[in-house]
């Protein structure tokens, strides 16, 4: 099974290459709020240095948020059109899971929310649906044990076991229905 594996979540884009359950390429950029500029050109490079091409994805699984919700998007709307355009399954993943689907120790996984702000998500808590949240890294610290790990995740610390991946990861139903996380209500009012 070939999978291509996507998510902007973070100011670091990851697209991976899966082969059963072992990422066989991948690559990373760090952005600066432009993953729209760089990520199909970046699918297309990597198919171009590995030996598989478009048309080997047999499913596609893309982290749906949180983070970035313009990352999100965009990750989702690709993820989208590869998997409608080559008739194959696309699954969602929260992007704290599948970002951090590589610690065998017990990790807290932080995005950056805004200036003091994270989105985080206890590992422990619940593997199959988490409900991912939002706070200060004080307010985080006081909630998880003093043994676990905070980490926040970037280029240096994301860590992806395809593995753990494909036991969490779920079909999406409906394709042109599925959008990204976003964990806050829109508060925006009209000016008139």
């Amino acid at each position: 099974m070939i999978s291509l594996i996507l998510d902007c979540s973070t100011k670091v884009m990851f697209i991976g290459l899966g082969k059963k359950k072992e990422i066989i390429a991948s690559r990373f950029r760090i952005s600066n709020k432009d993953h729209s500029k760089f990520l199909i050109n970046k699918i297309k490079e990597m198919f171009q240095e590995s030996e598989y091409s478009a048309k080997d994805i047999e499913q596609v699984i893309v982290g749906f948020g949180p983070g970035s919700y313009t990352g999100s998007r965009i990750a989702c709307t690709v993820a989208k059109t590869i998997a409608f355009t080559l008739g194959i399954p696309l699954f969602r993943i929260n992007s704290l899971s599948l970002l951090s689907s590589g610690y065998d120790e017990n990790v807290v996984a932080l995005i950056k929310k805004k200036e003091e702000e994270y989105y985080y998500l206890i590992d422990s808590e619940e593997v199959i649906n988490p409900t991912p949240r939002h706070g200060k890294l004080n307010k985080i610290r006081e909630t998880v044990k003093s043994e676990t790990k905070i980490t926040i995740l970037d280029h240096e610390t994301i860590k992806i076991n395809l593995k753990k991946v494909l036991k969490v990861m779920k079909k999406v139903k409906d394709i042109h229905s599925f959008e990204p996380i976003y964990l806050e209500e829109k508060n925006y009012k009209r000016k008139i």
